[in-house]
């Protein structure tokens, strides 16, 4: 994360929300996004995280000023394997594993893009409580 100290990295929220969840598979989730998200800006590029509090649930949103994607792109983000990036420069595992960790919780990922050089916006929409476990 180092390479990317010329670019910004916005978080506005202050006060604390809560909600049930694996704090270090949603931890993974967030810097997993927000890696993606510097990685696709150029110097002087601005990552920003946005927190929205709903009733039931909690939406965070994670925007980027960077290269944008494709709608094909966009439709196979979440397959294993599939990457964007140079070879040898990422396993095409991360948003896979992302995307299944959201899911597990009960809660739905939504990328977005208005396509090339114009930034992406991924939408995490998380439930406040978990569903309660039945044991059989």
């Amino acid at each position: 994360m180092s390479s990317y100290k010329d670019r910004e990295i916005v978080f506005t929220r202050s006060e604390p929300l809560f909600l049930e969840v694996n704090s270090s598979q949603i931890k993974q989730v967030l810097l997993n996004l927000i890696a993606n998200g510097l990685q696709a800006t150029q110097s002087g590029g601005r990552v920003e995280v946005r927190l929205k509090d709903q009733t039931d649930w909690v939406v965070i949103d994670i925007l980027d000023d960077g290269q944008g994607m494709t709608a094909e792109n966009i439709e196979h983000l979440f397959e294993p394997f599939f990457s964007t990036k140079e070879t040898g420069k990422g396993t095409g595992l991360g948003l896979s594993i992302t995307h299944r960790i959201v899911e597990n919780h009960h809660g739905t990922i939504d990328p977005s893009s208005e396509g090339p050089g114009k930034g992406s916006t991924f939408s995490i929409r998380l439930p406040r409580k978990q569903p309660a476990r039945r044991v059989a």
